[in-house]
């Protein structure tokens, strides 16, 4: 895939229909499910935060809160040059990842789970 745009797209292709015949997108709410009621279980706050802004991921959001779980969206514009780690690949930067941290930690103080001094 490194070498030829040709077998990324064939990639791209077969992973899209993958995902399809999988559900992949059931297959995490059922996890999500699953966490949620051992979570309550065993009296542990589960909390669901969406790292990307897409359809299938406020989906997810939005079936968490039906679970009556604690939600954010802490996704990070990766259309922002400094917010990846190109050129050598397309995950997010050192820089993005504080941003992460940082929505992470605000949704954590909403909901009174971390305190000021990051205890």
């Amino acid at each position: 895939m490194q070498y030829s745009a040709f077998s990324h797209f064939l990639e791209q292709q077969y992973n899209r229909i993958e995902d399809r015949l999988f559900h992949s997108h059931d297959v995490t709410k059922a996890i999500i499910a699953e966490f949620a009621k051992l979570a309550k279980e065993c009296g542990v706050q589960l909390i669901v935060a969406g790292i990307t802004s897409d359809v299938a991921t406020n989906d997810t959001i939005e079936y968490a809160k039906t679970l009556n779980l604690i939600t954010g969206d802490i996704s990070v514009d990766l259309g922002v040059k400094e917010n990846r780690n190109l050129p050598h690949d397309g995950h997010p930067s050192a820089q993005a990842n504080k941003q992460y941290a940082g929505k992470l930690f605000d949704l954590l103080k909403s909901n009174r789970l971390a305190h000021l001094d990051g205890g």
